[in-house]
């Protein structure tokens, strides 16, 4: 286990780091939890809970398993003991076997479907995000042995470094819609990581540091840390320059003009935006 969680945690920092596209980096994810889990299925979905509109990237599977999954989740969404935790908003890691019983699993109609699919029996899953309007997680599915407690506990320590991850890419995805396509090859010629860049569009939106620290999930001092580089790259020594040089180098939206803090409200003195 420790070994399978170092590299985990080494990934999801690389992720953190130098993610440069706004999406959960879900095959390598998949490929060292169903490694380290003897699973030889994974999956990263995403469901609509009133609706059932449902996304799914998988390993270990082929496009029109895709297809059968995510119409399964549609339809048994609310039959399925993990996508109904995940729904109230408990996203701890367990296995279906586990939610409903040894004896109840046996008959279950999830337990059905995965036999169907590709002879599964078990299903163990992490939730990342979930309430009812939408939930996310990673499921794996294997056959023989229910996922041991320590196999659980591996998803356990590793579930904050993910829900971080997708986190990130949630917000990396918010940033390039507020933002030409151009913004990312610009911000990669600045050097900057894109944790630093979060720093920067958290500045952008007014949070103060320690603000940023819990959106970001990280400690103060990590923080001062990426504000003090993002200084240094951006050639500024405070936060009201460092926005203004964003947005001078087009890595921050431009306020719309007539809007509170738009460069035609701002007093001379307090935004000098080089040409």
């Amino acid at each position: 286990m420790r070994s399978a969680l170092g590299d985990i945690t080494d990934f999801a920092i690389s992720v953190l780091d130098e993610m440069s596209t706004p999406a959960f980096p879900a095959e390598p994810v998949l490929d060292l939890l169903c490694r380290a889990l003897d699973a030889p299925s994974g999956v990263l979905q995403r469901t609509r809970w009133r609706t059932g509109a449902t996304t799914v990237q998988a390993l270990g599977c082929s496009p029109a398993d895709l297809v059968v999954m995510a119409r399964a989740a549609c339809d048994r969404r609310t039959e399925h003991p993990l996508m109904v935790a995940a729904a109230r908003g408990d996203l701890a890691p367990s296995t279906c076997r586990r939610a409903v019983g040894a004896a109840a699993w046996q008959h279950h109609p999830v337990r059905d479907f995965l036999r169907d699919l590709h002879g599964w029996d078990q299903m163990a899953a992490v939730g990342l995000r979930g309430n009812g309007t939408e939930i996310c997680g990673l499921a794996f599915a294997r056959t023989g042995r229910d996922f041991t407690d320590e196999q659980l506990a591996l998803l356990a320590a590793v579930q904050p470094l993910l829900q971080a991850v997708e986190r990130h890419a949630a917000r990396l995805a918010t940033w390039q819609a507020q933002v030409d396509d151009a913004a990312p090859g610009r911000a990669r010629d600045a050097g900057l990581t894109t944790r630093e860049l979060e720093v920067l569009v958290l500045m952008g939106q007014g949070c103060t540091a320690g603000a940023t620290a819990r959106r970001l999930g990280c400690s103060p001092r990590t923080v001062e840390k990426h504000t003090g580089n993002l200084y240094r790259k951006l050639g500024v020594t405070d936060r009201l320059a460092a926005v203004l040089e964003g947005q001078r180098r087009r890595l921050l939206p431009l306020p719309r003009p007539g809007t509170a803090g738009s460069p035609a409200d701002r007093p001379p003195a307090v935004s000098p935006v080089r040409s």
